[in-house]
């Protein structure tokens, strides 16, 4: 298996296999089975955006996400194949990084909200 990561634009395509997320309900009849509305495990980093009301989160369930703190909501912006470990927001809040247990780096546009380049 590749080891590549999934942008949230890639999970609206077609759904991921168990082994590449875990799923987010255990009922298949749930129509909102797919989306996004926490983290499904242990979070294990959060870095503040900065000058903003926003973060980066990780976590256990492979998910890198947005949260915006004075909305009270989070966003997903894509999967790791494994655990996240870490992640670190440059000082213009333009970019994140990830470290997974997957064996990769995400490097996150966060202007664009898209996945820039992974790192092996």
């Amino acid at each position: 298996m590749e080891n590549t990561l999934m942008t949230d634009s890639q999970t609206a395509t077609r759904k991921p296999s168990t082994s590449e997320v875990l799923p987010h309900s255990d009922s298949k009849s749930d129509a909102n089975a797919d989306l996004f509305v926490c983290h499904r495990g242990p979070v294990t980093c959060v870095a503040a955006i900065p000058g903003t009301h926003l973060a980066v989160t990780c976590g256990y369930d492979a998910a890198v996400a947005i949260a915006d703190f004075e909305k009270g909501q989070i966003a997903l912006l894509g999967y790791h194949r494994h655990l996240v470990n870490r992640v670190v927001v440059n000082s213009t809040g333009s970019l994140a990084a990830t470290c997974s247990s997957d064996y990769t780096i995400g490097l996150w546009d966060l202007k664009n909200r898209t996945l820039a380049t992974v790192l092996r």
